[in-house]
């Protein structure tokens, strides 16, 4: 009967596909079948009206108006009625449309199956969540240091299961927020002393959770007016002065803070050579140093476009981190002010950067955050799939090394160059804290912005039903506006699902996309998203 209905179902679809002068490729359907491939300028609603009363009958359409085989969208028809129309989003140079149309990419597909091998993390690494654990403006505090106000907050931190904080630039700096370090050795900053720093990371460590140090090493502020900076050894005495030349690339007198003539140089400081074995062996030495001596657990690589990838992977077999993150902010393409629809080249970068560490480093997913603040911007949700139906950031691809994440103290917080709307930040949360990747929440949206008792509800759904770095998405609906997502496991010759369901978008139209039954009770709401979790 199965194959009867299939071979009907190719027939008819080819007679439809060829009323439009499109074409149906890869020949009839055979016994088992499930897959065929459309290309033309357009479907006919005939076409559509077929495919619809097709049950388990997917296509993947391609537009070849551009003279090149550019695929539009896959659609899985799992029901009659499931139809919702067809989009041609996602094709070069095509305009955005209405955000108010409903019309999008459809119950969409397979189980993803990442691009990279699955890792093997360890339960720890795997179920990491991280808090940022500072904003631009924390090095202004008056009567109490930023340290003593962590220090009071370690029993909210638990309280959110977080395994890891990152803490500030922990150096001596021209500048109050860290980044643009003098002295690696001297800990008494702007965001309090070295004996406070040691006694929150001491306190973290009493509640099972790992401190992470904001590594600025790809540039240096220079203090001298001649050809040489002063270096503090530990314990606070003053070795014999490394010459300038040694430690940065460029020319030019220091007292001007010279600067690498690289693209990826960072303005008005000297960019650190991490080609010279001096400078390698003493930050090798530095960073044993943080973790032995302050008690650092954990690296994050702030501007990580500033040196080599291979640097970190020597840097961390040296120190042995317990977590390795890099911030490799790379640039999306824009088609105007719209992000376009295809980023494959931007998380490739990411990917690639990665793999240039020998895969011992993660990186933040810029391309999810991109992607992720401009559908909920635009109320275009159909962005969160890409063509063949997985989620489009890194988190499609390569899971296990990405750390999705809202906003941090550059993207959001006062400089704000690459904000998250503010009105859907909790949209933002409600993706990344039930999606595969390693989540990390901004410190700012937890105490600032009064999210605390939101994200921490995600927060405990997620460790309820056990969502982590390398969990498995099933897209079922895609649509301008409204995305709906089972995350979870699928395990045993069934497929049997653990996990949840995720909401966002302001349609209260599911489009058979949600939940199966009574069993599935909402376990976090609110503006625009929803999460379910079986009882």
């Amino acid at each position: 009967m199965a194959a009867t209905l299939q071979r009907t179902a190719a027939k008819k679809l080819h007679q439809a596909a060829n009323c439009r002068q499109g074409t149906l490729e890869g020949g009839p359907l055979q016994s088992g079948s499930t897959r065929c491939l459309v290309v033309g300028k357009s479907l006919s609603p005939k076409l559509v009206g077929w495919a619809s009363e097709y049950q388990q009958l997917q296509l993947e359409i391609v537009d070849n108006r551009w003279g090149s085989r550019h695929l539009q969208s896959t659609k899985c028809f799992q029901r009659a009625n499931d139809w919702h129309g067809l989009s041609t989003r996602g094709c070069p140079n095509q305009r955005r449309r209405s955000s108010k149309s409903n019309v999008g990419p459809l119950n969409a597909v397979a189980v993803q199956k990442p691009t990279y091998p699955v890792e093997e993390l360890g339960k720890a690494q795997d179920q990491a969540c991280i808090l940022q654990a500072f904003n631009w403006g924390s090095c202004r505090r008056d009567a109490r240091s930023w340290y003593q106000l962590l220090l009071d907050s370690v029993d909210s931190i638990e309280e959110g299961a977080f395994t890891d904080v990152l803490l500030p630039p922990c150096c001596q700096s021209l500048d109050p927020q860290g980044f643009m370090p003098v002295d690696f050795y001297e800990l008494d900053t702007s965001y309090g002393t070295a004996e406070e720093l040691r006694q929150l990371i001491a306190a973290l460590h009493s509640r099972g959770v790992h401190a992470i140090a904001d590594l600025v090493i790809n540039r240096l502020a220079g203090v001298a007016t001649d050809s040489t900076v002063s270096w503090k050894k530990a314990g606070g005495t003053v070795a014999d002065d490394i010459d300038w030349m040694d430690w940065v690339s460029g020319s030019g007198s220091p007292a001007l803070l010279t600067e690498d003539a690289s693209a990826d140089s960072y303005p008005g400081l000297a960019a650190i050579d991490h080609s010279n074995p001096v400078v390698q062996s003493d930050l090798k030495g530095w960073l044993l140093w943080l973790k032995t001596e302050v008690g650092f657990d954990g690296w994050f690589f702030d501007y990580a476009r500033g040196f080599d990838p291979q640097a970190v992977a020597n840097y961390g077999e040296a120190s042995g981190p317990s977590l390795a993150i890099a911030d490799y902010w790379n640039p999306m393409r824009y088609n105007g002010t719209s992000l376009e629809y295809g980023q494959d080249q931007h998380r490739e970068d990411l990917c690639n950067w990665v793999k240039a560490t020998g895969g011992s480093a993660r990186v933040l997913d810029y391309t999810t955050k991109g992607i992720l603040q401009m559908a909920v911007e635009r109320c275009e949700y159909w962005r969160l799939i890409d063509p063949k139906g997985r989620p489009p950031g890194m988190i499609g691809w390569w899971p296990a090394k990405a750390v999705t994440f809202v906003d941090n103290h550059s993207t959001g917080s006062e400089p704000r160059h690459w904000p998250f709307p503010d009105w859907g930040v909790m949209l933002g949360y409600a993706y990344i804290l039930t999606h595969p990747g390693t989540p990390c929440v901004f410190w700012d949206h937890v105490h600032a912005w009064k999210h605390k008792d939101a994200i921490y509800s995600l927060l405990a759904v997620r460790r309820r039903n056990g969502i982590h770095a390398q969990s498995s998405v099933r897209i079922t609906a895609c649509h301008s506006d409204l995305y709906v997502a089972q995350v979870g496991s699928f395990d045993g010759p069934d497929q049997a699902f653990r996990g949840v369901y995720v909401k966002l978008g302001p349609s209260m139209n599911l489009r058979g996309g949600g939940p199966p039954g009574s069993d599935w009770v909402v376990a976090a709401s609110g503006h625009d998203y929803c999460v379910w979790e079986q009882r």
